[in-house]
C-alpha cells in the first residue's frame, strides 16, 4: 500500500477485521474477501523554543535545546525551531531540563499558557507551539583576607553559589575590616571597579572576587607647581575617603581657586570657590582620562548646598571670568601676576594631609630661525611671563598640558600646529617646526604673508582647536621671500643676482650663496637695492645654488634656489 502526500499507511482490514499493519502482506484466497488498506493523514507539529527573562518577557530562540516527542529526543535547529509530520491522533511532549556549570535551563510554559510538561496533545491538523524556558545563571562570590561581602544586603560566606534568573539585577557591597582598605572588583579574571558598592544584571555566570588591601598611611607632600590661569590641577588622591579641601592663600588677593561640581541630575556644571568636604569611593582619576558621567568611581560633595555634586577637580582663577588677576608687589613695587597658593587635601579616614602649592603665571613667546639648503628650522621659546622674586625660592617647571602652538596665515589658514614643548633649557620651553623653502614658495609664491602665532588649548583627542590661555602672548610676525633675480642669461659670465629687500631688514640680514662648488659665500644686506657679482665654471651643469639667510629672530624667511 502506499499513501499519498501528508498521509500514512496504518493498518490492514479484511473482512472489516484488523489484520495488523505489515506492508506488503498477503492473504490466503479460500473465498470471496474485502480488503481495505487504511490510512491516515499527517499533521506538522511545530515547536519554537525561547527563553524568557526574570520577569516573564521573552528574550530570544535557544538552539541544539532537547524536547521529547513520543519517547524520542529531538534538538531544535539554529532557529530555536522543532517540526515535525505526525499521524493524526494523540502524541506526548516532554520539555527537558539543560544544565551546564554556569547555566541552567528548564520549562517555564507553553504559548497556550498551560504548564503542564509532560504534555499529551490530540493532533487534528496543523499545530504551532511556543514553549518558554527559564534560565538561570551560577554567581559564586569570593573575597580575600581582611573584610567581608554582602550579596543583596545579605552577609554570605566566601565562596557562596547562588543561581538567579536572566536580567535580574545583583547588589555586591564590599566591607573592608578597621584595618583594610576596599582595593577592587574582579570579574572573572578582569579588573571590574574599584568601587565596594556594583550592581551587575545577571546575563551570563560570573565569579566575583573582594580584593582587600591592609592601610598604607604615610605623609605626602605634592611639591609646587606652576600653572597657567584657568588651568585645571593636576591632583592624585592616593586613597579613598572622606577629604577636607581647604586653600591657604599666602598672599593678599591672590587668584581664587574654583571647585567644578556637577550636578548629579542635569549634569550642570557649577564652580565654586570655598572649601569643600568630599568623598572619594576609590583614588581619583588621573589627568587626561576620560570618565563619562554618572560614575561611581568619582568624589561627591558632602554637605552644604551642593551635597551630592560630583567633583571633578579644581582649576586656578574663573573660567567665565578674566577680572580675577590680582598679584603682589615686591620691594620695588613691582606687581607680578603670581599666585602662590596651597590647595590642602586632608584624609580624615587616615589623618593623612595631602598638599599642593600652586603657582599661575602665562606664556610668553618668542621666535628664532635657522636655514639650511632646503627650509627653515624655527625654534619657538615658550618661558613664564611672571617669575617670581628670587627671594621665594619658587622652582620653575613646565609640565605637559593640551596646549599647542598654533601659526595663522594672513588668510587665517594655519600654517602649521605644533603641540606645546619639545625639550626644557635654562628655564625655558622649546618647540620645534621645519618648514621647506619649496613648500612655502609653492603655498605663498614670491608675496608672503603676515603670520599670527597663539597658543591655543587642544581637545583630550589632540586634534580641534580652542580657546586662546587667558594671558598668553600672541606673536605677530611676517614671512617674507627673499627672491634671486638674475640680471642676463644665468649661462653668462659673470651672474649677477639681484635682491630687493624691506627697508626694515636692512643691516639685519645675511644671505649665503652655496654654489657649483660646494662652497659658501656670504653677503650682508647693507641697502634694500643689493646686487651680487658672481664668477662661475661654466663646466658645472644641472646644479642648483642655494642661498641660505642667516638666522633671524620674530620674523622668517624663505629663499626659492636657482638651477644652473
Amino acid at each position: 500500500a502506499n499513501a499519498y502526500k501528508k498521509y500514512v499507511f496504518d493498518h490492514w482490514e479484511l473482512d472489516r477485521q484488523n489484520i495488523g499493519s505489515s506492508n506488503p502482506t498477503y492473504i490466503v484466497m479460500d473465498r470471496n474477501h474485502v480488503l481495505y488498506a487504511v490510512f491516515k493523514p499527517l499533521y506538522r507539529l511545530t515547536l519554537k523554543v525561547m527563553y524568557v527573562d526574570y520577569q516573564g518577557n521573552s528574550v530570544n530562540i535557544v538552539s541544539n535545546y532537547p524536547v521529547k516527542i513520543d519517547d524520542k529526543t529531538y534538538y531544535t535547529n539554529n532557529s530555536g525551531y522543532i517540526s515535525l509530520l505526525l499521524r493524526e491522533g494523540s502524541h506526548t511532549i516532554n520539555v527537558l531540563e539543560q544544565t551546564t556549570y554556569w547555566r541552567h535551563y528548564y520549562f517555564y510554559k507553553y504559548s497556550d499558557e498551560s504548564t503542564a510538561n509532560p504534555r499529551t496533545i490530540d493532533l487534528d491538523k496543523d499545530k504551532t507551539y511556543t514553549v518558554y524556558l527559564i534560565r538561570e545563571h551560577r554567581i559564586k562570590v569570593i573575597y580575600t583576607e581582611g573584610g567581608n561581602v554582602e550579596l543583596d544586603g545579605n552577609l554570605v560566606l566566601n565562596g557562596t553559589e547562588k543561581w538567579y534568573k536572566y536580567g535580574k539585577t545583583i547588589y555586591l557591597n564590599a566591607i573592608p575590616e578597621s584595618n583594610y582598605n576596599f582595593d577592587k572588583w574582579y570579574l572573572g579574571d578582569t579588573v571590574y571597579s574599584s568601587d565596594p558598592n556594583i550592581s551587575w544584571r545577571v546575563t551570563r555566570g560570573a565569579r566575583w572576587k573582594a580584593v582587600f588591601v591592609k592601610k598604607q598611611v604615610k605623609l605626602t607632600y605634592l611639591g609646587s607647581n606652576w600653572y597657567l590661569m584657568h588651568e585645571g590641577l593636576n591632583v592624585s588622591l592616593q586613597y579613598d575617603g572622606y577629604y577636607n579641601i581647604s586653600i591657604r592663600y599666602f598672599y593678599v588677593n591672590a587668584t581664587p581657586v574654583y571647585h567644578l561640581l556637577t550636578n548629579p541630575t542635569t549634569f550642570e556644571d557649577i564652580y565654586y570657590s570655598g572649601n569643600l568636604t568630599i568623598y572619594a569611593p576609590a583614588s581619583l582619576i588621573h589627568k587626561g582620562e576620560i570618565v563619562n558621567l554618572p560614575n561611581p568611581n568619582i568624589p561627591r560633595v558632602v554637605g552644604g548646598a551642593y551635597d551630592g555634586y560630583y567633583w571633578l577637580g579644581i582649576c586656578v582663577g574663573n573660567p567665565f571670568s578674566h577680572n580675577d588677576i590680582s598679584g603682589f608687589n615686591d620691594a620695588r613695587n613691582i606687581t607680578y601676576n603670581i599666585y602662590n597658593i596651597s590647595a590642602i587635601f586632608y584624609n580624615s579616614s587616615y589623618s593623612e594631609e595631602f598638599r599642593q602649592t600652586i603657582v599661575t603665571s602665562a606664556y610668553n613667546l618668542s621666535l628664532h630661525a635657522h636655514y639650511d639648503r632646503y627650509g627653515v628650522n624655527i625654534t619657538l621659546i615658550s618661558e613664564w611671563r611672571y617669575k617670581p622674586p628670587s627671594d621665594l625660592n619658587i622652582p620653575i617647571t613646565y609640565h605637559k598640558v593640551d596646549i599647542a602652538l598654533v601659526c595663522w596665515d594672513k588668510r587665517e589658514k594655519i600654517l602649521f600646529k605644533k603641540p606645546l614643548g619639545d625639550y626644557v633649557l635654562n628655564d625655558k620651553l622649546y618647540t620645534t617646526v621645519y618648514l621647506l623653502h619649496q613648500d612655502l614658495t609653492d603655498r605663498y609664491w614670491t608675496y608672503g604673508s603676515k603670520l599670527t602665532i597663539d597658543y591655543r588649548w587642544l581637545s583630550p583627542t589632540g586634534k580641534s582647536l580652542q580657546f586662546r590661555p587667558y594671558g598668553t602672548t600672541v606673536l605677530n610676525t611676517e614671512l617674507i621671500c627673499m627672491v634671486p633675480y638674475i640680471i642676463g642669461n644665468v649661462s653668462e659670465n659673470p651672474v649677477i643676482v639681484h635682491y630687493w629687500i624691506n627697508p626694515w631688514l636692512i643691516n639685519r640680514v645675511k644671505v649665503i650663496a652655496v654654489l657649483w662648488d660646494n662652497r659658501e659665500y656670504s653677503w650682508i644686506f647693507d641697502r634694500s637695492d643689493f646686487t651680487i657679482t658672481i664668477n662661475v665654471d661654466k663646466t658645472f651643469k644641472d646644479i642648483y645654488w642655494y642661498f641660505i639667510p642667516c638666522d633671524t629672530d620674530d620674523f622668517l624667511l624663505y629663499v626659492p634656489p636657482i638651477k644652473w
